[in-house]
């Protein structure tokens, strides 16, 4: 089971990524979408939304466990 430690770490990292995504986001919407986006902004964009969907996971198991 995760700590209180991991768990906090966990939240920090889903902090950073989600600010990342909202940059990025941002910067698609300047080329008028994701399909109009140079290539590596989109693949960051894939990138950091499926490291979300793993810090989310982790958070995820962490609470189940935890009940």
């Amino acid at each position: 089971m995760p700590s209180a430690d991991e768990r906090a770490h966990i939240e920090q990292l889903l902090k950073i990524h989600r600010r990342s995504l909202a940059t990025l986001e941002m910067q698609a919407a300047n080329y008028g979408g994701e399909a109009n986006a140079p290539l590596h902004i989109v693949n960051q964009l894939d990138t950091t939304r499926e490291e979300i969907r793993k810090l989310e996971s982790r958070l995820s198991e962490h609470s189940s466990a935890k009940a």
